[in-house]
């Protein structure tokens, strides 16, 4: 009896700890959705907890529509902590450090590559702090403040280095190190730039720039003693420092509320608030060339690459913009993902990376040479893709498009050399070698191609099988199905050419889809009769009853990894599961795609526990197979698709549309461990008791990235 009512209790507190754990799962999932839009960092940590606390449907669909908006193109790290506006960044020389400026009155320093914050957050300004600034060998970090004052911090230590620099009635906008990191300018609402000896910390002769005019920004001349000056009217002052005096004047035209010199100094560039950006010759004082025309707004800070032949241009669309100096074109699609305007941009020493800050109170580190994680289109041109195929490594993906066979490096996103081969538009696979790709061409000849290569490996005989439009090959290669637009369906072996056994009869009208399940015991077709069928490779025999799947030309069938479920689309824009063993339907049909007229793409994850589906130029939806729930939408592909598939590992999706192989890189993950490891490589910590109590109240904090 006792034994009895111990097991009992044992089982009444375990289900209390699943009832709170559901709980709380549900309570940070619904945290997460309501701060998405805003903040998806914030909703992404969200999310994670709420999949730690228990791995609920509800919870993976708030992980994966998080993970969609936070990863942007391009985008490497969005750094959190400040709790208001982001109004400045500076890279450390050597790009190992980053320093954050906020109206939070507070800067944080962070490690680009381990996107952890390397100190506590630096206090001491009482006012917001509008600008930061590192001296050139590192050893300083300058900010300046709404509080009317200059500090100087050591950024090793964290530590402030002395009182603040003080000499302004106003608020202080702009700091930088000139003279090699001697001499240290800040400017302001006044017509006044200050100037500090760095080193004693002693104030020097200070500059006038006019006697209404407005310093919105300051950038000094890597080499020589020149610092620029720009100030409200539309001029932008040039100063010689030696000397104490201005020395020339350029005419921007409109304000100008940026600027940024190259690395040797030479160049000179500003961004007006007229949209436009102006490229000018130090030494000669003029103009290069016509105005980068970068928008019809004011622009709100801009960066220059070290090599001088890159314009970063933050606009106050929520974008960066990247523009070619020399022919005054984009370079590429803008970098999208603050959720407010951009405030600051800085590129890092080697260039290779670009920060920026926002009004959504984060700080976003940027690759912009490469579209990595979601949302890369694959270079090399394509017409109208279809045969998506995976290696078995998942290393090569292939297509073809208008009988030319194209393959690309997942690794690199390169495309290798296409192939012409005019049998194709036939089934295509990978050999098991992972290199070879079969096609079996309709109405023509086999051909095997060496993707890396570029060569044909097998040169087809004149009595090569000769395949109908609606085949399948079986997973093990052996054995392909005829569909031939008749009412029987034929097996042949693929090495002697011969038909295998009597064909398989039962549909009343034309077939025009046959599939193989995995294992390669069982094949699925469907028939203009609108019925689909299950039938025994081995034995021929029908299996079951046939299915009502409704189905008319035009529609797709998929078997799950197990073989056990069937997902058809038929005359209406749904989705069908099936056993296929009963022959009986899994639930209520997947509606996901109103507006479309026929679901025209599926693919199963290689766990069977996800489904993807795509109707005409519709988003690509995610389905839950055990619920049937929704998962996420993807955005992002132009273009009616025609095939699409999972990578061998299941991470990543792609689809073929008659523009574009577009994919949603390491979208998926296998494990928890797997989510926190790709969430907290981008977020770098955890929430801060702060974010916490904002966006969690009343839930125990919890902090898986540390």
């Amino acid at each position: 009896m006792v034994s009895t009512l111990a097991v009992l209790a044992l089982g009444e507190r375990d289900s209390a700890r699943e009832r709170e754990a559901t709980a709380t799962s549900l309570a940070l999932t619904s945290a997460s959705a309501s701060i998405l839009p805003r903040r998806p960092d914030i909703a992404l940590l969200l999310a994670l907890e709420a999949t730690n606390a228990s791995p609920r449907v509800e919870a993976r669909r708030s992980a994966l529509s998080a993970l969609t908006t936070a990863f942007a193109p391009g985008v490497t790290a969005i750094l959190h902590g400040h709790t208001d506006d982001v109004t400045s960044v500076a890279f450390g020389p050597n790009g190992r450090m980053l320093a954050s400026g906020s109206w939070d009155n507070s800067i944080r320093l962070w490690d680009p590559r381990t996107h952890r914050q390397l100190t506590r957050p630096l206090v001491g300004h009482t006012g917001r702090v509008a600008d930061v600034a590192f001296s050139p060998d590192g050893r300083l970090l300058a900010s300046a403040s709404w509080d009317n004052t200059v500090r100087l911090w050591d950024p090793i230590t964290g530590t402030a280095l002395g009182p603040p620099l003080r000499g302004f009635a106003n608020a202080v906008f702009t700091v930088v190190f000139c003279d090699g990191g001697r001499t240290l300018a800040a400017g302001g609402p006044s017509s006044t730039i200050r100037l500090w000896d760095s080193r004693t910390h002693k104030a020097l002769a200070g500059l006038r720039v006019g006697r209404r005019h407005k310093v919105l920004d300051l950038a000094c001349a890597p080499r020589g003693h020149t610092l620029a000056a720009a100030v409200n009217g539309g001029s932008i002052h040039l100063l010689d420092l030696r000397r104490g005096r201005r020395f020339s004047a350029l005419d921007a035209r409109r304000t100008a509320g940026a600027l940024a010199f190259t690395r040797d100094g030479l160049t000179l560039a500003s961004g007006s608030t007229d949209g436009t950006i102006r490229i000018w010759d130090r030494r000669t004082r003029r103009q290069l060339g016509a105005p980068l025309i970068a928008g019809a707004e004011a622009i709100n800070d801009i960066a220059l690459s070290p090599d001088g032949k890159t314009i970063a241009v933050a606009d106050p669309g929520n974008q960066i913009r990247m523009w070619d100096v020399r022919t005054r074109r984009p370079l590429a699609e803008p970098l999208t993902g603050h959720t407010g305007a951009v405030l600051a941009l800085a590129f890092s020493g080697p260039g290779d990376g670009l920060a920026s800050a926002g009004d959504d109170h984060t700080v976003r580190l940027w690759s912009p040479r490469s579209e990595r994680q979601f949302g890369a289109r694959l270079r090399g041109p394509t017409a109208n893709p279809t045969g998506l195929t995976f290696a078995p490594d998942g290393r090569t993906l292939a297509t073809i498009d208008e009988q030319v066979i194209r393959s690309w490096n997942m690794r690199s996103h390169q495309q290798f050399k296409p192939v012409h081969d005019p049998n194709g538009a036939g089934p295509l696979t990978f050999d098991r070698d992972g290199r070879t790709l079969v096609l079996w061409a309709p109405g023509g000849q086999s051909s095997y191609w060496d993707v890396r290569a570029n060569a044909k490996t097998h040169r087809p005989t004149d009595d090569e099988l000769d395949l109908g439009g609606n085949s399948s090959l079986s997973p093990d290669g052996r054995t392909v199905a005829e569909g031939l637009g008749r009412t029987t369906i034929t097996l042949r072996d693929t090495r002697t050419h011969k038909k295998l056994g009597a064909p398989l009869n039962g549909h009343t009208a034309g077939i025009f889809v046959v599939l193989f399940s995995p294992d390669g015991r069982m094949l699925a077709s469907a028939s203009a009769d609108g019925s689909v069928r299950l039938w025994d490779v081995a034995t021929r025999a029908q299996i079951g009853a046939p299915l009502a799947a409704k189905v008319k030309e035009g529609s797709v069938l998929r078997f799950s990894p197990d073989g056990r479920t069937l997902a058809t689309t038929g005359s209406d824009p749904v989705i069908r599961l099936w056993n296929t063993r009963t022959q009986k339907q899994l639930g209520s049909p997947l509606e996901g795609h109103p507006e479309a007229d026929l679901v025209t793409g599926l693919a199963f994850s290689p766990d069977g526990r996800t489904l993807a589906s795509a109707a005409g130029t519709d988003r690509v939806r995610l389905w839950d197979v055990p619920t049937g729930k929704p998962l996420a939408a993807l955005a992002g592909h132009i273009g009616f698709v025609f095939d699409m598939a999972f990578s061998p590992n299941g991470r990543t999706v792609v689809v073929a549309t008659q523009h574009e192989i577009y994919v949603w890189e390491n979208l998926l993950w296998g494990s928890t461990d797997e989510l926190r490891s790709n969430v907290c490589k981008l977020v770098g910590t955890g929430m801060t008791d702060a974010e916490w109590s904002q966006f969690a109240a009343g839930i125990t904090h919890r902090r898986s990235c540390r």
